[in-house]
């Protein structure tokens, strides 16, 4: 078999493994740590060899943590190190025995002689085994075979290289005046950028030994317990034994600020903001000695002071607002919910997004005309039952049979209300469902589809200019004033009307405006559909490699894709879409839904003959397991009924299955298994393609939005909601809406609650009345569907903004107001209650359970203080007896 080149390449770079970890397993001694490498004085790696064979990465790991530790602590007397590990294993598949070398590595991590290497490496081992972890869970069918040897690789760094660390200002930075940059001529400028603080020079970048020297005895600052030149990972200590708090920016790649390192807990006194910026051999400290000037130009062009957030960059202004936090009291309010959140700058919106979503893709209104649906069918060959054990924990998977293509089958659904047939004649595409078998399958059903996309694409690129218009269609295109797709008054809306036409067959289509014209193009894909793609997958994915084309692929985990596509030529693509996906039920079920209806069955009617619809808009049952091997193909009876048993499912089919069955069998007058095999997939692709063309014929005629588009059901909905409801939901602009709304959010209560209950009815056998008591019934009620419930109810969606007057009462706002709130309140929870709420409290939260560091959402009793809640929230809680004590903030939209 010819390779191509991305098969070639990928041989040449397994085998590359394979002999350089051979190389460095025959220079490495077992049970010792041996340097194998070293480049100069900056670079060495050591090996270990695993001398004891251990099969265990808890013990191994073990057996080598005291050499690694030995290693490290010797490396780094005499500079900042940064370190990495390598652990080299073998790994076996269960059902095919084949073996393969596998490597699991960490990350760089700076070090110096003061870090505590036995929890450094700690670390860096759970990193490995979650690696390791991750390859097991996604790569089903592995088992680690051997764990070869471990390598620790060793670079000494210099994050402030040089013996003059001075270096000058970027431009646009020295232009803010906003930075302390000293003219220093040895490794301590980070010293020098904390004591900048109290210099009261004018010339405050002039260099002074003795002054400095002064500022350090005065400040009293420890300086001894760092390196010169100071790596950042040396910075939590010096502000423990100084009691002191540093944050750290930097320039990325374009030249614009970012938090590199901020403190935990900022100190009013002694806080410092440094700048550190450098070149590929020096870095630099410089102290920040007005953060507002220094940032103020990346927030806005004002140029009046602002107070800023130091660790998102949100900014403040001084005067008071109605509309938004401000001032220093803003701050303070936003810091409680930014330092919940990651470092970073929040990008609110991206150049040219609009401030309101509402429904845009017209295009998708338009039904794509070429579609594909496929089906794979499998030789389940049997294995002795393996079970698969991952290190140290129990039997996951027990694997029973290897699925082996045998036969693909797929049918190509052209509208052709939309496309002439003798288009789809001259270019040959074809028009009956194809059948495959052989051992190739795979492979021959991609090179199909590349074929097929190849020759739709060309379709496609047909550009007929449009045909003179009749009388009638002319006048209608005169008298329109609404565009048809958008529903937009073009002379209310300023909109320039177009005439609408086919590409392909020049006919004349619609008046749209000139915007959704523009969208109206033919599709850049061609969907080709299967039910349960998650299964049939396995097979495509292996074959996408084919060529040098690219790959873009949606996955769920390794092994799983939501959906993937496959260029063929430039901007045109074939897409593997899961109809599961919209239809999350078996093809049996779906296929019986449509049978009440057998006009439904549209491409079956065409496919097979009208008088045999019974037998093939049924979906019909196959021996799996019974078809163990190709030579089983070759039997001229249909077997008996027990041979339909599924182990998978523990379940053999029924009397009227298999009657069904052999009336397939004999009224078309099949001769072997492997025509019997090939009637079963061509009726599966021809159901298929019924159920799928009636629910989008249901999505057109009802919504205008063909489903073929779109990958799942929820994206389908969301764009369906859109275009139904022609909402236009408002964009939040405000960095602390987001963080506010966002730390609202808290999840659904799982928990065990007492559901014991009494009744006290007459006449009730077993039951004891007792009459001196109220009658009493038992009613239960569940809520089958909360979230659908919820978004029955009024939503917000557009009209953010803050409330300046606070003395809002929730309790007088109707359920179905235009209005509502989202507060930030306390809330005081009487004791008088604790009883009766016991089981179930209001108003749940986010914390740490006692003995735990992982957060859970908790029902408690205690009071509640800076809690955000919706108002309908809060009205249910103050009905029930809880009392509202403040409200601090509050956001009101429509």
């Amino acid at each position: 078999m010819k390779h191509t080149e991305t098969e070639r390449y990928r041989d040449y770079i397994m085998k590359r493994n394979t002999i350089t970890k051979r190389r460095r397993m025959e220079s490495a001694v077992k049970g010792e740590l041996v340097e194998i490498e070293r480049f100069k004085n900056c670079s060495r790696t050591f090996i270990v060899k695993n001398k004891e064979e251990i099969i265990d990465y808890y013990v191994f790991f073990s057996y080598v943590s005291e050499m690694l530790i030995s290693r490290l602590t010797q490396s780094s007397q005499q500079s900042t190190i940064k370190l990495n590990l390598h652990v080299d294993s073998m790994y076996e598949q269960l059902l095919t025995n084949e073996v393969q070398d596998m490597s699991f590595k960490t990350t760089n991590v700076l070090a110096c002689k003061s870090s505590n290497f036995n929890s450094l490496l700690n670390k860096m081992f759970n990193k490995l085994l979650s690696e390791e972890e991750q390859f097991i869970s996604k790569k089903s069918g592995w088992s680690l075979k051997s764990i070869d040897c471990i390598q620790l690789r060793i670079n000494t760094v210099n994050p402030l290289k040089g013996g003059k660390t001075y270096l000058d200002l970027p431009s646009h930075i020295k232009k803010k005046k906003a930075v302390i940059n000293v003219k220093n001529n040895d490794n301590e400028c980070f010293k020098y950028s904390i004591l900048s603080k109290y210099d009261n020079r004018l010339n405050k970048s002039r260099f002074n030994k003795k002054y400095f020297g002064m500022l350090e005895k005065k400040s009293g600052f420890d300086f001894k317990c760092i390196d010169f030149p100071t790596p950042i990972t040396q910075l939590k200590k010096f502000e423990k034994i100084n009691n002191v708090s540093i944050n750290i920016y930097s320039l990325d790649d374009n030249n614009v600020i970012y938090p590199l390192r901020i403190t935990n807990i900022e100190k009013k006194k002694n806080h410092f903001d440094l700048f550190l910026f450098g070149d590929n051999n020096t870095a630099h400290y410089c102290y920040i000695n007005n953060f507002s000037r220094f940032i103020r130009s990346q927030r806005t062009k004002n140029c009046s002071k602002l107070i800023i957030c130091k660790r998102c960059f949100t900014s403040f202004g001084n005067k008071p607002c109605k509309s938004k936090l401000w001032g220093e009291t803003g701050l303070i309010r936003h810091k409680e919910m930014c330092i919940k959140n990651k470092l970073g700058r929040p990008i609110m919106f991206e150049k040219g997004d609009d401030d309101f979503i509402y429904f845009k893709n017209y295009k998708n209104t338009q039904r794509i005309p070429i579609v594909i649906y496929a089906d794979f069918e499998c030789i389940l060959n049997p294995k002795q039952p393996v079970k698969f054990i991952q290190s140290g924990k129990k039997p996951k998977t027990n694997i029973t049979h290897l699925h082996k293509l045998m036969s693909y089958g797929f049918y190509v659904k052209v509208d052709y209300n939309i496309l002439p047939k003798k288009l789809i004649k001259k270019f040959e595409i074809p028009r009956k469902v194809v059948i495959y078998r052989g051992k190739n399958a795979a492979k021959k059903f991609m090179n199909s589809m590349i074929s097929i996309g190849n020759k739709i694409n060309n379709i496609y690129k047909t550009n007929l200019p449009i045909n003179k218009l009749t009388l009638k269609e002319e006048k209608n295109f005169q008298k329109a004033k609404v565009c048809e797709k958008c529903l937009l008054t073009f002379k209310d809306n300023n909109l320039l009307k177009v005439r609408d036409h086919c590409h392909i067959t020049g006919n004349y289509r619609r008046c749209i405006c000139v915007k959704c014209n523009f969208q109206l193009t033919n599709p850049s894909f061609v969907p080709i559909f299967f039910h349960n793609l998650a299964y049939d997958s396995h097979f495509i994915i292996r074959e996408l490699g084919c060529n040098d084309k690219d790959i873009h692929v949606i996955p769920n985990s390794s092994e799983k894709y939501i959906s993937f596509s496959k260029a063929i030529a430039p901007k045109f693509n074939i897409k593997f879409v899961d109809t599961y996906r919209f239809m999350a039920e078996k093809l049996s079920k779906l296929a019986k839904n449509l049978s009440e209806d057998k006009s439904r069955f549209r491409e079956t009617i065409k496919i097979f003959s009208i008088e045999v619809l019974d037998l093939v808009t049924r979906k019909g049952v196959f021996p799996y397991e019974y078809v163990d091997s190709w030579s089983k193909l070759n039997d001229s009876f249909l077997p008996s009924k027990l041979k339909f048993y599924s182990t998978l499912t523990d379940e053999n089919i029924t009397d009227d299955d298999y009657i069904h069955a052999k009336n397939v069998w004999n009224v078309f007058n099949i001769k072997t298994l492997d025509e019997y095999s090939d009637h079963y997939l061509k009726t599966d692709v021809a159901i298929l393609a019924d159920v799928f063309e009636n629910f989008r014929d249901l999505c057109l005629s009802t919504l205008e939005l063909d489903p073929a588009y779109y990958m799942t059901a929820p994206g389908f909905a969301y764009d369906c909601m859109l275009k139904y409801t022609k909402i236009e939901l408002e964009r939040l602009k405000c960095p602390n809406m987001l963080l506010f709304i966002e730390n609202s959010i808290r999840g659904g209560i799982t928990q065990s609650t007492k559901r014991y209950a009494k009744a006290n009815i007459p006449n009730i056998e077993g039951l004891n009345y007792n009459s001196n008591e109220p009658i009493t019934w038992l009613t239960y009620l569940d809520c089958v569907n909360l979230y659908g419930k919820s978004m029955l109810t009024e939503l917000p969606f557009k009209d953010f903004e803050w409330v300046d007057d606070l003395n809002i009462d929730v309790t007088k706002i109707a359920d179905d107001s235009e209005v509502g709130y989202i507060l930030e309140v306390d809330v005081d929870y009487p004791k008088n209650l604790h009883k009766t709420h016991n089981d179930f409290p209001f108003l749940p939260l986010n914390e740490y359970p006692p003995n735990s560091n992982v957060k859970k959402l908790l029902t408690t009793l205690l009071p509640k203080k800076n809690y955000i809640v919706h108002y309908k929230n809060l009205k249910q809680a103050i009905s029930h007896g809880l009392k509202l004590v403040k409200i601090h903030r509050a956001i009101r939209f429509s």
